[in-house]
């Protein structure tokens, strides 16, 4: 004990330096000081001495990054000959198309079945796919697949901090195909779709007349009329697979209507359930379907923006996907006028199957807020009404809209904002117990929001509230939903980045305990969202390396979790910050490392060695941990 944490408190005194620093109660006899050793795993294989920090591309120009990228398309394999077939663009087709040159530079196979190409089925990747020795029916000789050695355990001291007990994998992990069926995802966006949008040449009579019917100025129907006069065939969607519009008449409703097409009153219930809410990079389908495994009850995409789903982005559209095993999902959608939020929603309505609609006001980022989206439209309320009016008439699905207590620092407005949302055709709100100044930093304000619950549940028709901040426990989960020791009108919480830690908060929070997950079974749940990834993001080198991309990502995110085991004081906070500790095993240890290089180690447990030259940045880092004087602030106050 000595050797990890020096000198040992007394527990009340530890426990009250641990509440002035915010830090985590971590044991002291699990501690372990900045002066250790480093673990056995940093001084094997191709770990030590790299620097993950900078990628090569950051420092080249955008014309010089573009070529390197028309370089690097050359060495992947035409999809056409990969899968047998002759590509009918040799000429001026920017991928190669020696199989033969493709396959003696092609990374090793990984160990396991392929995904897509169990129970006969062909794999859509063909020789691309990391799996392909397992194909039925290849005539080429291929390397077999074998495991990966990571490193040795031969001729490592036992003597340093960790424990050296062999529990981590020295090898790669199979993760490949199980034989089941997989399911295909929906919302994808087709070419005919991508061409009507991009020509501006889609059908959007039904979204231009309601706008038109509640005196909403609409600057789009001129860029259309433009668009169309350019174009000498009429491409718009009379035609299309996507039919599912009705006529200009029959979409038209009275304003602030919560009536379907059929005339039936839409509905949305959250009461009881558990809600995953959208999460920018990690709330991917993978990541989705993993909580969703765990005890998710209802899902909700990425935030997408309106301007570029109406562009035809496909990266923006790709936020719109559904898993099948989704039973309850919705789509997040941002944007700062109501012409092309009305529009945006009539598309869905056209094109999509999502069984709500959220609107975006919440969202603090400066390159969202100064083009008057997200925590902005708190400050222009005639533009949020025109916008929540405008959709939630075009849709026959429920509209529930995110937003903040306010946007500055002591100037709350939601309370003020919710009853106008029921009667502008809101189902539903989610209150977000911080201003956009705040961010992410200082508690959330759930007096506040039960306040505004309160004030909703007088409303007519009823609007039900969602709760959002800090629920990184289930005690959490139920202090949100009582108030005095009576139950709360808030109907359930919104689960952000207490998921993204912890994603069996969920199951946590259905069986109200606390879960001393094991390393072993935290690396399992790591392995269920690896085998996701692969499906959603495909098993070729580029689907595999996506999907490395994503898992450091979430990583990023999980290392912060402190077991409960480990831990005085339960439950554990979302701001309190964790302390460096040795687990109960080394695989606990790893799981737990704030070093990128322990993150990739991970990664190529599951997906193989990282190609040459890889690098890796977290896109998100932790502002939500508390200072050191507002935890004293905090302690003193308790």
């Amino acid at each position: 004990t000595e050797k990890l944490c020096g000198q040992q408190l007394s527990r009340d005194a530890y426990l009250k330096r641990c509440s002035e620093r915010s830090d985590a109660p971590v044991k002291q006899s699990h501690l372990k000081m900045a002066t250790s050793a480093v673990p056995f795993w940093r001084h094997v294989g191709n770990r030590g001495g790299e620097d993950f920090s900078m990628n090569e591309n950051q420092r080249l120009s955008k014309k010089q990054a573009k070529k390197n990228k028309m370089e690097q398309a050359k060495k992947h394999l035409c999809p056409s000959v990969a899968r047998g077939e002759t590509c009918m663009r040799t000429e001026s087709c920017r991928y190669g198309h020696d199989l033969k040159a493709f396959l003696e530079e092609k990374e090793k196979d990984l160990p396991g079945q392929c995904p897509f190409g169990s129970n006969g089925r062909i794999c859509p990747h063909g020789w691309t796919c990391r799996f392909a020795s397992t194909h039925k029916g290849v005539v080429v000789d291929l390397q077999e697949a074998q495991p990966d050695k990571l490193f040795s355990l031969d001729g490592v001291s036992g003597t340093e901090w960790w424990m050296n007990d062999g529990s981590i994998p020295d090898h790669t992990i199979d993760v490949g195909g199980s034989g089941v069926v997989i399911l295909s995802s929906l919302n994808h966006l087709d070419k005919e779709l991508q061409t009507k949008l991009r020509k501006r040449c889609y059908d959007f009579t039904q979204s231009d007349r309601i706008l038109e019917s509640l005196g909403i100025k609409n600057s789009m129907v001129k860029k259309s009329n433009q668009s169309k006069k350019r174009n000498d065939t009429d491409i718009g969607p009379a035609n299309s697979p996507h039919k599912m519009q009705k006529s200009a008449q029959e979409g038209c409703h009275d304003v602030g209507h919560k009536k379907s097409r059929d005339g039936t009153r839409k509905i949305f219930d959250a009461r009881g359930k558990t809600f995953l809410a959208p999460l920018t990079t990690v709330g991917n389908l993978p990541f989705r379907r993993l909580c969703k495994s765990l005890g998710a009850d209802i899902t909700c995409g990425e935030m997408a923006m309106a301007t570029n789903l109406l562009q035809g982005q496909t990266s923006e559209w790709a936020l719109l996907r559904r898993h099948p095993d989704e039973d309850c999902f919705g789509v997040q959608i941002c944007g700062a006028f109501p012409d092309s939020m009305t529009r945006c929603a009539q598309m869905i309505e056209d094109n999509c199957d999502v069984d709500f609609v959220d609107i975006n006001c919440g969202c603090p980022i400066d390159l969202v807020v100064n083009k008057g989206a997200g925590s902005a439209c708190l400050k222009r309320p005639q533009y949020l009404e025109q916008i929540v009016k405008g959709v939630s008439s075009v849709l026959s699905k429920p509209v529930t809209v995110k937003m903040r207590r306010g946007y500055h620092e002591g100037q709350d407005v939601a309370h003020t904002l919710i009853p106008k949302l029921s009667e502008w055709g809101a189902s539903a709100v989610t209150l977000h117990g911080r201003t956009r100044e705040q961010r992410y930093s200082k508690p959330a304000d759930w007096n506040y929001i039960k306040y505004c619950a309160r004030e909703a549940a007088q409303t007519s028709p009823r609007i039900q509230v969602v709760g959002n901040g800090d629920i990184f426990s289930w005690q959490d989960h139920v202090d949100a939903l009582q108030s005095e020791d009576v139950a709360s009108d808030v109907v359930t919480t919104y689960v952000a980045r207490g998921a993204l830690v912890k994603p069996w908060i969920f199951t946590e929070i259905k069986e109200k305990r606390d879960w001393d997950i094991s390393a072993s079974e935290r690396l399992d749940i790591v392995k269920r969202f690896v085998k996701n990834g692969l499906e959603h993001w495909g098993s070729d080198s580029r689907g595999v390396e996506n999907c490395r991309r994503f898992l450091l990502e979430w990583l990023s995110f999980a290392h912060r979790y402190v077991p409960s085991g480990l831990l005085e004081v339960l439950p554990q906070k979302s701001n309190w910050r964790p302390a460096s500790f040795v687990g109960r095993s080394d695989l606990e240890t790893l799981l737990g490392s704030p070093d990128p290089r322990d993150w990739i180690m991970l990664s190529e447990m599951f997906l193989g060695k990282t190609p040459k030259n890889f690098t890796f940045t977290p896109k998100h880092k932790a502002k939500a941990y508390a200072s050191p004087l507002q935890g004293k602030k905090m302690a003193e106050l308790s």
